[in-house]
């Protein structure tokens, strides 16, 4: 008899708990890992600025990519300071984003290569008024 309240009991509960466990995931994925030197490990959102620190530092260094990510102003400047970093660093293949900082106009957004270089940094954006990001500054720290 107390075996079958038990798993009639045990039957229940799991009915009850069961459709709370998919947001039980939900409600800690917030809970991301904390990197020292850059903070808050994110998942990064479509449409974000992470996602697309993202998708410049994982895509190959070429004109399509100066097009794509520095504003036209900025491309014979940003060739003659970052030239030789970024043509040896890009495209990595294993990033860690962490949470973007605004400063005013700027976003600030630091990350950790994993794979072939190790190294961190930063890129800092800038968020122009007709709602399109270019990228102003990267700082690079290899061990």
């Amino acid at each position: 008899m107390h075996t079958k309240r038990f798993a009639l009991l045990s039957l229940l509960l799991c009915l009850l708990v069961l459709p709370l466990a998919a947001d039980v995931q939900s409600a800690f994925s917030y809970l991301l890992p904390l990197d020292t030197t850059i903070g808050h490990v994110v998942d990064p959102a479509e449409g974000s600025v992470e996602l697309l620190t993202s998708q410049a530092l994982q895509s190959s260094y070429d004109l399509a990519w100066l097009d794509r990510y520095v504003p036209v102003e900025l491309h014979q400047s940003f060739v003659y300071t970052y030239d030789q970093v970024l043509s040896s660093l890009l495209p990595c293949k294993q990033v860690l984003i962490g949470e973007a900082t605004l400063r005013g106009s700027l976003y600030e957004v630091r990350f950790r290569i994993l794979a072939d270089t190790a190294a961190t940094g930063s890129c800092v954006w800038y968020l122009e008024e007709h709602g399109r990001m270019f990228l102003l500054s990267l700082t690079l720290d290899r061990p």
